[in-house]
């Protein structure tokens, strides 16, 4: 609502002046003097004052032109002639009933002003809930998108009864994707509100595993000092603000890689020694490039394959509850996860509302020709991928893949004493404090 446009609506004349008067240097006004003509007032949203004279004159189409305005508030003002009929009141919608007295002007003033205070919350409310259903559907309508997108590409090239089997549960809604760790966001906002380190261990000791981690790590040999930390504050200290970040992301999503069906585990576990390997990878990479990067590439590099994880989790529930039949077999189930889960992942980063750089880096790692973009943070992580899989930090053995030359490698410009010097530098990290992070 406009809170600077008024109708009135007055048969007084002496009345009309008076308010005209005291409203003329706050608001816009507009005299009405017919119902017709209240419906063709450019200002249809403004609020509306009437006398019980103009009401009492025009009843009988009042009602219907009050409604075509769509008015957001209207105000009754009595006169001392005034009658009370409660019916006409409702009829009209009334909101407000101001009655006529001496050096009544502050409380008209007032009134109409709650009026539009109340009325303009009311219309933000109403907006509020609108975006946020809008941007359900649109969640909504990607997932479903994705799902589609996956069902055509199933009959285009005559996919296998896995892949069938997970569009058929995805649809039906029986399979639930996970919720993204509420921790890392809080204390990713707590760093950008530049809160101090007690306050950030106040949140961090909400979860036990995540103190107890954080303290075992900053006493690592890879940075442990004089000595040991004991307290919360200490470990953070030593690490620093961002490393803390990105080792409170490490373990929160390493929950998400705990192995509930036991012929998962072996798998779960080298995915999870992929992704971390990656995330290493990832960040030496950007350092060594001295690119600048929006976001931290270590965590780039940690998400960038979490669609496996989603699959994997799904076939798992698949296999518990007998739905994929005697005839399981590992070739088909690895040729699921490598097709498809770039797909799933970018469906679920989506959901979990990251930035559209994450989504892109989960939809096109694989494969840079399918990128629209490529990004400079999209060749880091696609480089970094080859790398630990050549390495063998990966669901399969590659340890024959063409790093060298690979366009990644050749876009970014590394040299073979580069990949050498990465590849070193993840091994020591993987091997100082793989084990911390189990």
């Amino acid at each position: 609502m406009n809170d600077k446009n008024i109708l009135l609506c007055f048969s007084v004349q002496d009345e009309l002046e008076r308010i005209h008067q005291l409203l003329k240097n706050q608001y816009s006004l507009i005299v009405i003097s017919s119902p017709d003509e209240l419906l063709r007032s450019p200002m249809a949203d403004a609020l509306v004052l009437l006398d019980w004279e103009f009401v009492e004159q025009h009843s009988i189409s009042l009602s219907k032109a009050l409604k075509g305005t769509q008015s957001q508030a209207i105000l009754y003002v009595d006169s001392p002639s005034s009658h009370d009929d409660t019916k006409i009141l409702q009829e009209l919608d009334i909101s407000y009933v101001l009655t006529k007295h001496e050096n009544d002007t502050p409380f008209i003033l007032y009134t109409i002003q709650k009026a539009f205070d109340v009325f303009s919350y009311h219309k933000k409310m109403v907006q509020s809930l609108l975006q946020y259903k809008n941007q359900v559907d649109k969640t909504r309508q990607e997932l479903e998108s994705a799902r589609d997108k996956l069902a055509q590409a199933s009959t285009a090239t005559q996919k296998t009864d896995i892949l069938e089997e997970i569009i058929y549960v995805f649809k039906r809604g029986e399979i639930e994707l996970p919720s993204h760790p509420k921790l890392s966001i809080k204390f990713k906002n707590l760093i950008d509100r530049g809160a101090g380190l007690n306050q950030i261990a106040e949140l961090l000791r909400q979860d036990p595993a995540v103190t107890t981690k954080l303290i075992s790590i900053s006493n690592s040999p890879f940075y442990r000092g004089m000595s040991n930390n004991k307290t919360l504050e200490q470990a953070i200290g030593r690490l620093g603000l961002n490393t803390a970040k990105q080792y409170v992301d490490v373990i929160l999503n390493r929950s998400l890689y705990l192995a509930k069906h036991r012929d998962f585990l072996e798998i779960i576990e080298r995915l999870w020694e992929h992704s971390l390997s990656c995330a290493y990878a990832s960040q030496i990479v950007a350092r060594r490039i001295k690119g600048d990067f929006s976001e931290d590439m270590f965590t780039l590099g940690l998400l960038h394959d979490i669609g496996k994880l989603i699959l994997i989790r799904t076939i798992g529930e698949l296999r518990r509850t007998n739905k994929l039949g005697e005839n399981f077999e590992q070739s088909e189930f690895l040729t699921t996860l490598k097709n498809y889960h770039c797909q799933f992942g970018a469906a679920l980063l989506k959901r979990w509302k990251f930035s559209q750089i994450f989504i892109d880096i989960a939809a096109f790692h694989n494969n840079l020709s399918e990128a629209t973009t490529i990004s400079k943070s999209l060749l880091v992580v696609h480089f970094s991928n080859l790398l630990v899989h050549s390495m063998g930090y990966g669901l399969s053995d590659e340890s024959d893949t063409d790093i060298k030359n690979a366009q990644s490698t050749n876009l970014l410009e590394l040299q073979e004493e580069d990949i050498t010097a990465i590849a070193e530098e993840v091994s020591r990290l993987m091997n100082e404090l793989g084990d911390f992070l189990k």
